[in-house]
């Protein structure tokens, strides 16, 4: 799991490729890193307002019980995570 630290150095990294004008391909490279963070906050959004659901359901219950997570999301996840440098 990144941590929001790193995920807003991803962020700022995505920035700083899209903005730096230096070759198409790291532009196009910044915007893609900067799309797959606006994916991974909309993934920890859906998540939260998922687990916030579940709780007001079971009055007193822990929250619910993280869904399985498709091999495809584990595997881009982990990659994503080795390659800044964290692990899952």
């Amino acid at each position: 799991m990144l941590t929001r630290a790193q995920v807003d150095v991803l962020q700022d990294w995505g920035v700083g490729l899209e903005q730096s004008g230096a070759s198409d391909e790291l532009r196009a490279a910044g915007r893609a890193i900067r799309m797959l963070v606006d994916y991974v906050d909309e993934l920890e959004r859906a998540r939260w307002h998922e687990r916030a659901a579940v709780s007001d359901q079971i009055d007193g219950a822990p929250p619910a019980i993280p869904r399985e997570v498709p091999e495809a999301e584990r595997s881009f996840l982990g990659a994503l995570a080795q390659r800044i440098g964290t692990s899952q």
